[in-house]
């Protein structure tokens, strides 16, 4: 486990932390404490091309606690094979 201190965790954070603008990392540095939420709120910045005012809206409404906590009875309706499917991106081409 990689603690907040560790030099592979400084290292990692130093790769995403130059592929950002400055402005994103000081809100980063001076909103959130723990290296770990930096990084996810970070990466989740590259994936997405958040402005800073995007990532600001987004660290208020303490997105990095919410991931992944909805409550769903998508595994227990869905026949196993059709819910992998149903994971994967799918594009509606009508033309």
């Amino acid at each position: 486990m990689i603690n907040d201190n560790s030099p592979l965790e400084f290292t990692i954070s130093q790769q995403v932390a130059a592929k950002i603008p400055w402005g994103h990392n000081m809100v980063l540095i001076d909103r959130l404490k723990y290296t770990k939420e930096r990084l996810w709120y970070a990466h989740k910045t590259l994936e997405n091309g958040w402005s800073r005012d995007v990532l600001e809206t987004w660290i208020d409404s303490d997105l990095y606690s919410l991931q992944g906590k909805a409550i769903t009875n998508f595994e227990e309706i869905m026949p196993k094979l059709q819910s992998e499917n149903e994971r994967l991106p799918s594009f509606n081409c009508k033309f």
